[in-house]
């Protein structure tokens, strides 16, 4: 147990830091430049960058972690109408994710520091003007971002196999939920996640596994296709 403590300590720590490092090479640079865009695809050049880079030392298949968390111990299955069933530690990593998520929200919106981050998001220039720093206030957002990212691979990791692709996908599939629920709502991008889980079950549900990983990754090219506004793209052209 102390061991397994350690590891998560450490993996939490480790992608904070690779998310810290991520915002000041591979997208900092773009948010000077107003390119939304841009830091995008180097966020998602920077995922395949680290995949390739854990491949190099990467000799087993799919493996299983334990569950570090307190859900390890709910145990059972819910009946669903239609004879399906559910797992009552998904319905308790629901819980805790969306405790989170609400927990963030409301952070955002009544701390100093959430005021800061969305005066940022809304316009930089204006920020500057009043004090704050963007790029440590982009940090900060990153760092927490890591953190989140960290606990929800740890309620994920006991639920299926790891492979060396499954974070790419995942992190696709992040993607496509934020810009679906606007670039810089909390509440946005859970709703569309939840959105797409479901639209991913009935896929499975109707014998669609080749679509499971495409459709989320299908929406967002639809989404950057059709609504570029979702990005901020198009409103410095307007101005």
């Amino acid at each position: 147990p102390a061991l397994l403590l350690l590891g998560a300590v450490l993996a939490v720590a480790i992608t904070v830091a690779v998310a810290v490092a991520l915002q000041r090479l591979a997208v900092g640079p773009f948010v000077e430049r107003g390119n939304p865009l841009g830091w995008i695809a180097a966020t998602a050049a920077a995922g395949l960058l680290l995949r390739s880079l854990i491949g190099l030392g990467w000799r087993a298949g799919d493996v299983t972690v334990p569950d570090v968390l307190a859900v390890a111990r709910v145990t059972g299955a819910v009946s669903l109408p239609g004879g399906g069933s559910l797992a009552v530690r998904d319905i308790a990593v629901l819980a805790v994710a969306v405790l989170l998520a609400v927990a963030f929200d409301r952070w955002l919106a009544v701390s100093r520091t959430g005021a800061a981050m969305r005066a940022v998001a809304d316009s930089r220039q204006a920020a500057m003007l009043v004090g704050i720093t963007p790029a440590r206030v982009a940090l900060l957002a990153f760092g927490i971002a890591g953190l989140l990212a960290a606990v929800a691979a740890m309620l994920l990791g006991p639920a299926r196999p790891f492979s060396l692709d499954l974070g790419v996908v995942l992190g696709l599939k992040g993607v496509a939920a934020a810009v679906l629920g606007r670039l810089g709502s909390a509440r946005g991008a859970l709703l569309a996640g939840l959105g797409i889980g479901v639209g991913e079950s009935f896929l499975a549900a109707a014998y669609l596994p080749a679509l499971y990983d495409i459709a989320p990754v299908a929406l967002l090219v639809l989404l950057l296709a059709l609504a570029p506004r979702r990005l901020g793209v198009g409103r410095s052209a307007e101005a």
